[in-house]
C-alpha cells in the first residue's frame, strides 16, 4: 500500500524549528555560564585587590613610624632648623651687612666708640669720634650717599675730654 500524507505540514520544516530552538537556548545557556564565571572570577580578583591594598597600607604605616622615631626624627630637626637659619642668614639688614656698609663708607679720622641697632625700626646708632667738625660734616656727608641706607641724622656732638670730638649718628636702613 502506499503511504500518504494527509498532514498539511512540509516534512521538514518542524526539525529544523526544534533545532534552531535548542541551539538558541545551548548558546544563551553558555552565555550564562560564561557571565556566572566571570563575576566569581572578578570578585576573588577583588579580594586578592583588598588584601594587597591592605598589605601596602600596613607596610606604610610601618616604614612612616620607622621614620618618625628615633635618630630620624633628630634629622628632619636638623632639617627644619637648617631651613630656618637660611631664611635668617637671607634677611636683609642684617648686623654684618650693616658693620660692613659703616666700614666701607667710613671717613679717615673717624672711628666708632659705640654700636647699636634697633631691628624693628631698622635704626642704627652710632658713637664716633673724630678729630673736627669738618671731619664729621665729610661723614654725615659719605653715610648720607649710602644707597643702603635711607635717613642719616646726626643726633648729639661733644667735645672729648682727649681731645676730638664725640657725635651720635642714627642712621635707618632702607
Amino acid at each position: 500500500m502506499a503511504n500518504i500524507n494527509l498532514s498539511t505540514r512540509q516534512a521538514g520544516s518542524g526539525m529544523q524549528k526544534r533545532h534552531l530552538s535548542s541551539s538558541g537556548t545551548l548558546i544563551g545557556g553558555v552565555l550564562l555560564i560564561i557571565a556566572i564565571i566571570s563575576v566569581v572570577v572578578l570578585s576573588f580578583w577583588e579580594k586578592k585587590l583588598k588584601s594587597n591594598v591592605a598589605i601596602a597600607e600596613s607596610s606604610y604605616e610601618q616604614k612612616y613610624a620607622n621614620l618618625t622615631q628615633g635618630r630620624n626624627r633628630d634629622v628632619i630637626d636638623f632639617q627644619s632648623r637648617i631651613f630656618a637659619l637660611n631664611n635668617l642668614a637671607r634677611q636683609r639688614n642684617s648686623v654684618t651687612d650693616n658693620l660692613q656698609n659703616i666700614e666701607k663708607y667710613l671717613v679717615p679720622g673717624v672711628y666708632v666708640s659705640s654700636y647699636k641697632y634697633d631691628k624693628n625700626n631698622k635704626i642704627i646708632q652710632l658713637r664716633c669720634v673724630g678729630e673736627n667738625h669738618d671731619i664729621i660734616a665729610k661723614q654725615i656727608a659719605s653715610f648720607k650717599n649710602v644707597e643702603y641706607f635711607s635717613n642719616v641724622n646726626l643726633i648729639s656732638t661733644k667735645v672729648n675730654v682727649g681731645g676730638g670730638f664725640e657725635f651720635l649718628i642714627e642712621i635707618v636702613n632702607k
